[in-house]
Formats: structure tokens, C-alpha cells, sequence
């Protein structure tokens, strides 16, 4: 019994035991828990879009608020009579335009009226008479003229005196004619006349000494170029056959100062010169003031060989360049835009009679492409006043010949044949002959002239085109 009771104390005891180190291990505290908030979800951000349009459409929306990043098309539809011609805010030519919301937008669609051409009139309305011969404005070309569209062939002959030899060398010569006289003529004429140049490479001594050939301009005659030219013209034939060529030019001695300038010679049957079977009947000499105007002294000088007035004033009463300013070498050589007048090119049939717009009466919406650019379409309206006068109207841009051009915009001027060269037959309007520059007159979108009973209003201004209202008051 007492062995049995031992056993059980035994077993009781070591019971004790486990149970206390079993409630031990009860009483360890747990490890601790770390938990981790759930992040907030952020505001969404929200951007207004504004949607208007202007008279003569409608937009599909007028915008709202929109999450960033929501992609909203927008449809611009124009009524009647009108058409859709782009967006106020962006860049896009479309009329459905997707816009992407990074921000707050605005854009507002933009309609004009269409071209409305109903009023053109008979292109013989505007082509204004011609009132005197050899230069100036009108139709027909003066008879004697040099053709001015084609292939033609300048021979230049370069001479000098005993009392003037030469230093610059023949290539020195070529370089500084040749190459801006050809590029001006391939992009004015928008390669309607191909000029070659085939230059005897020699100086010709002259007979005479510089002095007496009296080829300054407070002493020249007609009479004495003809002299002058017809010299130089026999030294050359004995050298050079001229039956292929279109012109001679006569190149001075550049550092002769007793020949002073270089103007131009148109004969007639009486008048004339002849060489190697073939009459011409027109010829232009250079002088001291090629070291002024360069290689478009060349230009400027066949310009009166195919009909062209001078633009500037003889007088120099108020000023010189009273007149047409800046614009075209027929004028000012040196000016910022020397490409022709539209109308100078028409009467040169560098522009055709399909790229003329002739108004008198009622209302018309043109578009204008620039006088300066290769594209075909209207280069110019003519709005005509009288039979010797009318109002003309043209896009300049800053592009090709007239790449220094310091504005754009549209250039309204005045074309009399009644005015000699010289004394007005072209003026850029409004009329302010103190201004030398003219460039200020170019009407920019939303300006609006009226003068001789007429109403011009710019519409639109583009790199490609100028959309212009004419309403005849």
C-alpha cells in the first residue's frame, strides 16, 4: 500500500511540474502586431474646357469640367455660305478636334464666308491702255520691247579707256552679275524666262578716253548712249558672233568715275543696232554706280527694256521713293522687297490672265496667293477706276526674293498710264509721298481700307493664302 501511494506522489509530483511550466510559458505576453494604414485616395484633378465659335458655325459642345487627361473630340459644322478655316487655341486645320486635357483650354472655332467670285468681271475691263511708248504701264507692250518670257541669250561685253584701265578680273565681273541676276529672274518670272549669260572674257579698250564719251547723267543723251553702245557693240563683232544672241550688255569699268550710271537704251526701226545679220533694238551700259546697286542694276535696267517705268521720283521732291517705297526693283534696286509689282508682272506675262481677278461691281471674297510664291491660283485683284487707271491689290510675304521683307500683308496700290515714268504711274496707298519705306501699309487681318469707292477688308491672313472682301461703295 505504502508503495502504491509512493507511485501515485510520484506521478502527482511530476504532473505539478509540467503544469507549471506550462502556465510558465502561458504567461509570456504574444509578440506585438505592427499594422499598416490603408492609403487615401487622392483627389482627382479636374481641368474646364471652353468651346466657342465664331459667326457663321456652330461647335458640337460648349466643354465642362473634365478629369485630367480626358480626351473630348470637338466638331466645328459652318452654316451656310460660310466654311470652316481653323481653330482660335490651336493649330489644327480640322474641323473635328481631339483635345487632350492637361490644363485649363479654350479654343474657339473660326468661319468665314466663302470665296464669293460672282462678280468677276471681263479681264479686257482691267488690262488699262497704254498712253506712252518705249516704258510704261498699259497694255499692249510697247512694240520695240524686249521679249520678256522665254530663252534668252545675254552676250555682256566689258570695256575700259586708256584714262581707266581695269583691275578686277573678267571672273570677278561674271560673279557679280550673273548669279543674283539669273536667281532673280527664274523665281520673279516663276520660271517663265530662262536668261544665259555667254560673256566675252576679255576687256575691250575703248577708243576714247572716258570724258568725252559725255555718259554722265547731268550731261547724257540718248544720242550719246547710242554712240557709246554702238562702239563698244563693233569692238566686240570683230570677236564674237552675236547672230544667237537676244541683247547685249555693255559692262563699264566699274572704278570709271566720268561715267557715272547706267541706263537703258529702246530704239525703233530708225534706231537700232545691227551685228552679224541681227537688229536690236534694245542695249543697257552699266557705270560707277554698279559698285552701289550690284547685279540687280541689271535687272532693274532690262525691266525698262521690256516696258517697265521707273517707280521712283525723278524730282526727288519731297522724297525719292515717295512712291512705291521699298517694293519692287523697279523702283528702289536696293529695297527690302525687290520683287515686281503683280501688275509688273502681268504686263510682263509672268502671271497669266486666269491668275487675275477683275472686280467693278457689287461684293466679292478673294483669296490671294503671294506675288513672291510658286503656287498657282489669284496673285492679284484689279479694281478698275478709268480706262488709263485702276486700284490693285496683292499678298506680300517674307519669303524668296523678298526674304528680308520686315512685315506681311496685303499692298493696295494705284496704277495711272497716263503718268510718265517717273512721276507717279504706280503709288502704294494711302498716298503719303514723305513715306520712303511703305512696308507700314501692308493691312494686316481685320483692317479695312476704303478709297476710290471702294471697300477693302482683310479676312484672313495664312502662310498659303490672304482672304480679302471687296465691296464696291
Amino acid at each position: 500500500m505504502k508503495k502504491l501511494l509512493y507511485t501515485f506522489a510520484l506521478t502527482l509530483t511530476a504532473f505539478l511540474i509540467i503544469y507549471s511550466c506550462s502556465a510558465e510559458e502561458d504567461n509570456t505576453p504574444p509578440p506585438s502586431i505592427i499594422q499598416t494604414p490603408e492609403p487615401e485616395t487622392p483627389a482627382t484633378t479636374q481641368y474646364t474646357l471652353e468651346v466657342t465659335s465664331g459667326e457663321g458655325g456652330t461647335v458640337s459642345t460648349e466643354g465642362g469640367t473634365y478629369d485630367e487627361g480626358t480626351q473630348i473630340t470637338i466638331t466645328a459644322t459652318p452654316a451656310e455660305g460660310y466654311e470652316f478655316v481653323g481653330w482660335e487655341g490651336s493649330n489644327s486645320n480640322s474641323n473635328s478636334l481631339t483635345v487632350t486635357l492637361n490644363g485649363n483650354t479654350s479654343v474657339q472655332a473660326i468661319f468665314l464666308p466663302e470665296t464669293f467670285l460672282e462678280n468677276r468681271e471681263s479681264i479686257e475691263l482691267c488690262k488699262i491702255d497704254r498712253f506712252h511708248g518705249g516704258i510704261g504701264f498699259g497694255f499692249p507692250k510697247y512694240l520695240y520691247s524686249l521679249p520678256s518670257t522665254g530663252n534668252l541669250k545675254f552676250t555682256i561685253i566689258f570695256v575700259d579707256f586708256d584714262d581707266s584701265p581695269a583691275t578686277a578680273t573678267i571672273d570677278e565681273m561674271k560673279q557679280l552679275i550673273e548669279p543674283i541676276s539669273k536667281s532673280f529672274y527664274s523665281s520673279s518670272s516663276y520660271g517663265k524666262l530662262n536668261v544665259q549669260f555667254d560673256a566675252i572674257n576679255k576687256w575691250m579698250r575703248m577708243t576714247k578716253n572716258s570724258g568725252e564719251y559725255n555718259m554722265r547723267r547731268d550731261v547724257s543723251s540718248g544720242e550719246f548712249h547710242y554712240n557709246y553702245l554702238s562702239e563698244a557693240l563693233n569692238l566686240a563683232d570683230l570677236e564674237y558672233d552675236f547672230s544667237n544672241s537676244d541683247l547685249f550688255v555693255v559692262i563699264t569699268n566699274p572704278d570709271t568715275e566720268n561715267i557715272d550710271y547706267g541706263p537703258a537704251y529702246i530704239g525703233n526701226d530708225y534706231w537700232n543696232f545691227q551685228a552679224d545679220g541681227k537688229t536690236f533694238y534694245t542695249s543697257t551700259s552699266s557705270g560707277y554706280d554698279l559698285n552701289i546697286w550690284g547685279g540687280l542694276w541689271l535687272n532693274h535696267e532690262v525691266g525698262h527694256l521690256m516696258g517697265l517705268p521707273d517707280l521712283y521720283n525723278y524730282s526727288g521732291l519731297p522724297t525719292w521713293h515717295g512712291y512705291a517705297g521699298q517694293f519692287s526693283l523697279m523702283g528702289l534696286i536696293s529695297g527690302k522687297a525687290p520683287d515686281l509689282f503683280g501688275y509688273e508682272k502681268w504686263m510682263l506675262g509672268w502671271l497669266d490672265d486666269a491668275q487675275i481677278f477683275c472686280a467693278q461691281n457689287g461684293t466679292s471674297i478673294v483669296d490671294i496667293h503671294p506675288i513672291e510664291s510658286t503656287d498657282t491660283g489669284t496673285k492679284i485683284v484689279v479694281l478698275p477706276i478709268s480706262d488709263n487707271k485702276s486700284l490693285v491689290i496683292e499678298s506680300r510675304k517674307s519669303i524668296l526674293v523678298d526674304e528680308n521683307l520686315t512685315e506681311e500683308g496685303i499692298l493696295i496700290y494705284q496704277v495711272d498710264s497716263s503718268i510718265r515714268s517717273g512721276e507717279g504711274c504706280l503709288e502704294v496707298l494711302p498716298s503719303n509721298r514723305r513715306n520712303e519705306g511703305k512696308i507700314d501699309l501692308l493691312l494686316k487681318e481685320g483692317d479695312i481700307l476704303s478709297i476710290n469707292g471702294y471697300s477693302i477688308e482683310v479676312l484672313l491672313q495664312s502662310d498659303l493664302f490672304d482672304r480679302i472682301s471687296i465691296v464696291k461703295e
